[in-house]
């Protein structure tokens, strides 16, 4: 959090065990492993050792290498179990100039959408609630599509989980870590040089038809990495290779108040992007993220894979689940998400933030993680160590590659795109009947009693049993749901 003035050491205890610590058993509990789970286990608030969660850096930092190499260091530090597993930062001044607050905690606490709802509608002053989250423009509804697309779009989302772990992994590229092969020694950090243009993503949006705000944000994402591989000249530009990444979906109602011990925590699930990278065009690049998000909302998707994670893994064995996500991570390259975090500025005891940045450490090449706040966007850059590049370099690129996406996109007519894929712009309410769901529930009968069974005597299941189960669907779903 980048700050406008000086917020004292004293003030930002008093808040936050107010208006945190006080609220929310997680940020009172310290974490335990037992038998092979994670249990949280509250502690008297009062016992809290208030210098290891608050603590100061008294230097005014002149360069980016330096304050990288400090805040790579604070990232890296391993928290003591003795303690809840959260630790704030005051800076007294940073290469822009201003002062700053890094907070720091394990994602086992808490996912993106918990603290920035903590954040902005707790700890900090200023955010209203009326205001709709996110763009406040319409939005579009889904498409309808046929009794057979919509099943299979139900079962594609509890099965697709596993195939991916059949599917071969990412083509060697320059992002690409096999975490099994190799541990990530570091991270090293980077945001857009200045905040990107909300207005102008807007205007991307608008003139795409169908199109979202993440479509937007996407496609700028896309054309800094293509910018990037073309100019270390990488080989997976030379073929048809395509690079996958991971995104982080919000699982919450609506309705939810995140800001409660029932909802705080975390409640994701995550599916498949594919990052477009060999289409020249920056206004095909926008349409091929669109068609991926537009494909995506006309299936359940996410709540079936919502359904796979609350009845499915829990009853797989815990060593189990280590190897499926260690199998399924090296098959990707990425993972990124995007946060909303306000659209008027923010006061952290009576002291304006002017700015805020986030990052996650996850098991791959890059986190890309897009924040938009006040009006502001930043795209928000961490690579591994082992990716042997400068997340400055990528950082950097994405300003040119916005510029460039609003011009094409500006020159286009929203006419003539609408009526060249009118059944991906077709509004009309998505329906899912009790056939549907017939239908669906055979599916996915067949195919877990297949993989059952074959558990008991093939070793490994996910590798060859999964393509087996699911070969009949393979080409009919799988090239309409991932060809974005």
């Amino acid at each position: 959090m980048f700050l406008k003035g000086e917020l004292k050491k004293e003030q930002l205890e008093k808040l936050i065990f107010e208006r945190m610590v006080a609220k929310i058993f997680r940020a009172r509990a310290v974490i335990e492993e037992r038998e092979n789970w994670t249990y949280f286990r509250e502690v008297d608030a009062d016992s809290l050792d208030r210098d290891y969660h608050f603590r100061t850096i008294d230097k005014e930092f002149e360069c980016n290498t330096e304050w990288s190499k400090v805040l790579n260091e604070l990232a890296n530090e391993k928290f003591d179990s003795k303690h809840p597993s959260w630790v704030f930062h005051l800076v007294k001044r940073l290469p822009c100039g201003r002062p700053a607050i890094v907070f720091v905690s394990d994602h086992a606490v808490g996912d993106g959408v918990s603290w920035v709802s903590l954040f902005r509608e707790e700890i900090c002053d200023g955010f209203d609630k009326s205001k709709p989250m996110g763009s406040s423009s319409k939005k579009s509804k889904p498409p309808q599509l046929g009794e057979f697309r919509k099943a299979w779009n139900f079962v594609k989302g509890a099965v697709v989980p596993f195939i991916e772990l059949g599917l071969p992994a990412d083509e060697a590229n320059r992002l690409k870590i096999d975490i099994s092969e190799q541990k990530i020694s570091g991270y090293n950090f980077a945001s857009t040089p200045k905040p990107l243009s909300l207005e102008k993503l807007k205007t991307i949006k608008s003139k795409v038809p169908g199109a979202t705000m993440n479509d937007a944000m996407l496609a700028v994402a896309t054309r800094g990495i293509r910018r990037l591989y073309n100019k270390i000249e990488e080989p997976l530009m030379k073929g048809s290779g395509q690079l996958r990444a991971t995104y982080v979906a919000n699982m919450r109602p609506m309705s939810a108040e995140v800001v409660s011990d029932k909802w705080f925590g975390n409640d994701f699930v995550v599916a498949s992007v594919l990052y477009p990278l060999h289409l020249a065009d920056p206004v095909d690049t926008v349409i091929a993220c669109r068609n991926n998000t537009r494909l995506s909302k006309t299936s359940f998707d996410f709540p079936a894979r919502a359904v796979v994670r609350d009845m499915v893994l829990p009853l797989t064995p815990r060593s189990m689940l280590t190897g499926l996500a260690k199998d399924l991570n090296c098959k990707y390259s990425a993972t990124m998400s995007n946060v909303f975090i306000s659209h008027d500025p923010l006061f952290l005891g009576g002291v304006e933030i002017d700015d805020l940045q986030f990052s996650t450490f996850v098991p791959f090449g890059l986190y890309l993680g897009i924040s938009t706040y006040n009006g502001k966007v930043n795209y928000n850059v961490t690579l591994a160590n082992e990716v042997g590049l400068d997340a400055k370099e990528l950082a950097n690129l994405f300003e040119n590659e916005l510029e460039e996406v609003f011009k094409a996109t500006k020159a286009i007519s929203s006419e003539d795109l609408a009526s060249s894929d009118k059944w991906l712009t077709t509004v009309a309410p998505q329906k899912f009947t009790a056939a549907d769901f017939a239908v669906s529930v055979t599916f996915l009968g067949l195919f877990y009693g297949a993989s059952a069974v074959a558990s008991a005597v093939v070793h490994d299941i996910f590798g060859w049993i999964i393509l087996a189960a699911s070969g009949l669907f393979l080409y009919k779903g799988m090239t309409n749901t991932f060809l974005f």
